[in-house]
């Protein structure tokens, strides 16, 4: 779990890009809310460049290289495993001491700023809901075009997931303001202007209350283990987060505070009835669906905890490959609209190239289940709840959810 929360004030106008480029009549989108991914980068570039010695003496060259390290060795570039611990989660808002997460999909917006929580009801009669899903999400309001803000706080969180409606919404607005710009078109080739050619941009101007908030762990080992050491510690010390760019456009950010301290998300009392909602975009092989279910019947795959305590490694192994699986199967799932990621890879020899587009299931989706038991029920949670299950990238924040109940 994430030792450390790190929260960040901007020095710049930040741009985080949608991967479109910036040519005719599109737009530069730099506006979208940072992915797991490019906190992460950031914080591994900062630790890279602040802490360099102090890395070295936990990293070892490995005995077999593949094409790419022999022409790194031949080239004399150290060939290195090192940052490969370094897991994050967020960013997520902060404004007036309150964090932010967002949105689950199944909050209804209605007249007067009224909001209901959409409930399940049975499949009658034809329809073209994708296999394994047994329920419609349906909504309890009257039709409107109101729809709800963008994010929640902790606290309102909180009662969503025990079926509370009650609650807050916020706006990106009260974040912050989309600034648009007008530049000249450049050729790569030759670094020059390109005659008659202009472009558009959107940035993002965080408001000056409001912080990023970042949670983070880096432990460091030398082989199997061996004179492990907290980073993220030294990091502290040495001030290496003062100064980190985030996104493109080499925006800056500040650190502002970074004090030890994991991450508290709120709960509930869960019954047989639960639902997960992501509070980070995730990464799934197949599609919408994530990897830990059967994609025909929409059962669980996941096994119940065996807490390993002081056992020796293989003996835990072996009760977990004996643990009986969870009974629970998935029924209904409210996704929004998926989004994308992508970027550039960077490899140390030549320029890189660039990273594969990935389709990903956007942060407030929900998915709902139906358990066999309590026991099952209680499983289930201890297995998704505060956990990140994204079937890739998982160790950068993405996949990352909390359970509540539905038809409460």
């Amino acid at each position: 779990m994430y030792d450390y929360r790190i929260d960040f004030e901007a020095r710049d106008l930040l741009f985080f890009g949608d991967g479109l480029q910036a040519d005719g009549s599109t737009a530069g989108n730099g506006v979208n809310w940072p992915l797991p991914s490019v906190v992460n980068s950031a914080l591994i570039a900062s630790l890279h460049n602040g802490l360099e010695e102090d890395i070295k003496q936990y990293t070892s060259e490995h005995g077999k290289y593949n094409d790419l390290e022999n022409l790194k060795k031949e080239r004399g570039i150290a060939v290195r495993y090192s940052c490969g611990g370094v897991q994050s989660l967020g960013p997520f808002p902060v404004k007036d001491g309150k964090m932010y997460v967002p949105i689950p999909a199944d909050l209804q917006a209605g007249k007067n700023e009224e909001l209901a929580i959409m409930r399940l009801i049975d499949n009658a009669g034809p329809g073209n809901l994708p296999q394994p899903l047994k329920y419609l999400v349906a909504p309890v309001l009257p039709p409107s075009k109101e729809t709800p803000g963008n994010w929640i706080s902790l606290d309102d969180l909180g009662k969503y997931l025990n079926g509370e409606a009650n609650i807050e919404t916020a706006k990106n607005s009260d974040f912050y303001e989309v600034e648009r710009r007008v530049g000249i078109a450049i050729n790569p080739d030759t670094l020059s202007t390109v005659e008659g050619k202009f472009y558009s941009a959107e940035y993002m101007r965080l408001h000056s209350d409001v912080q990023l908030r970042v949670f983070a762990s880096y432990t460091a080992s030398k082989h199997q283990g061996k004179e492990s050491k907290n980073m993220l510690d030294t990091a502290k010390v040495k001030n290496t987060f003062e100064t980190m760019m985030l996104g493109g456009q080499t925006g800056v950010v500040c650190q502002a505070d970074m004090q030890k301290e994991t991450p508290a998300f709120p709960s509930s009392a869960h019954t047989r009835r639960l639902k997960w909602i992501l509070l980070t975009p995730a990464i799934f092989r197949n599609g919408w669906l994530p990897g830990f279910l059967d994609g025909e019947t929409g059962k669980i795959r996941l096994k119940t905890e065996v807490a390993r305590g002081n056992l020796p490694r293989n003996e835990w192994r072996e009760l977990v490959k004996q643990a009986s699986e969870i009974d629970a199967h998935l029924v209904a799932a409210r996704i929004p609209k998926h989004n994308y990621a992508s970027g550039w890879k960077l490899n140390g020899v030549t320029a890189g190239q660039p990273k594969p587009t990935r389709r990903l299931v956007p942060a407030g989706s929900v998915f709902y289940f139906e358990c066999a038991s309590d026991s099952d029920a209680d499983a289930l949670w201890k297995a998704l709840h505060v956990h990140s299950r994204s079937d890739e990238c998982g160790e950068q924040g993405f996949g990352f959810g909390v359970c509540g109940n539905w038809n409460i």
